[in-house]
C-alpha cells in the first residue's frame, strides 16, 4: 500500500494528522495477511536492465513491463500488454516500448510450477528471447517470497531464505534452455 500525501490535499485537512500516526504506519509491516483469490487481481510488473560497461559506465537499459492477472477460474495467470521498452541514460525516460504480442493472453495454471521450466510452457515465444520469460519466472518467486515468508519479514532487516524450488519440484538451475542460474543464497529485504 502506497499513502500519497500532496500539499494541495493536506491544506483542505480540517484536522491535521498527528506525525506520530505515519510514523507509526511506516515502521512496521502489515500482519495477517491473507491470500483472496475470490476475484481477479491485476498488478502492473516492471522489471529494468542497465547495462554497464567494464569501468561502470552505462552502455544502454531496458524495461520489461506488463499487466498480470492472477485469480481466474481454475487458478489461472494471465499477462496483458507486455513490453520492452529501451533507453540510452540513466536519466532518459522510457519509451512506452513495444508490444510483445507473443504474451498477449499468454495464461497458464499457477498450481503446477514446475511446468515453467519447460520449453513447452513457453510455446510461442521467440527461442532467445529471457526477458519476458524472467517476467513470468519473478514474478512466481515474488510471491512464493510474499506468502511463504510474510511473517517472517521486519522493514528494513535481512531474511535469508531457504527457499530453493525443491518444494515445487522445480529445478531452479535449468531455465528452458536458456542457461543456468544459481540461487546458492537468497536474501530477502
Amino acid at each position: 500500500m502506497l499513502l500519497v500525501v500532496s500539499p494541495g490535499a493536506a491544506s483542505r485537512q480540517k484536522r491535521a494528522v498527528p506525525s506520530a500516526c505515519l510514523d507509526r504506519y511506516f515502521s512496521e509491516l502489515p500482519r495477517r495477511v491473507q491470500l483472496k483469490e475470490d476475484s481477479p487481481q491485476k498488478y502492473v510488473f516492471t522489471c529494468d536492465y542497465f547495462y554497464l560497461d567494464t569501468l561502470g559506465n552505462l552502455t544502454g537499459k531496458e524495461r520489461v513491463s506488463g499487466e498480470y492477472t492472477r485469480a481466474l477460474p481454475e487458478g489461472k495467470a494471465r499477462w496483458n500488454n507486455v513490453r520492452i521498452a529501451k533507453g540510452r541514460g540513466f536519466e532518459d525516460i522510457f519509451p512506452q516500448g513495444d508490444l510483445q504480442k507473443y504474451m498477449e493472453d499468454f495464461t497458464y495454471t499457477l498450481s503446477n510450477p514446475s511446468n515453467m521450466f519447460k520449453q513447452e510452457f513457453f510455446s510461442g515465444f521467440p527461442a532467445t528471447e529471457l526477458k519476458t520469460k524472467n517476467l513470468v519466472w519473478d514474478t512466481y518467486m515474488i510471491e512464493q517470497f510474499a506468502w511463504n515468508y510474510w511473517d517472517k519479514l521486519e522493514l528494513n532487516m535481512q531474511r535469508f531464505t531457504n527457499w530453493r524450488g525443491e518444494r515445487h519440484g522445480i529445478d531452479l538451475y535449468a531455465l528452458v534452455a536458456a542457461g543456468v542460474m544459481s540461487a546458492a543464497r537468497i536474501v530477502l529485504t
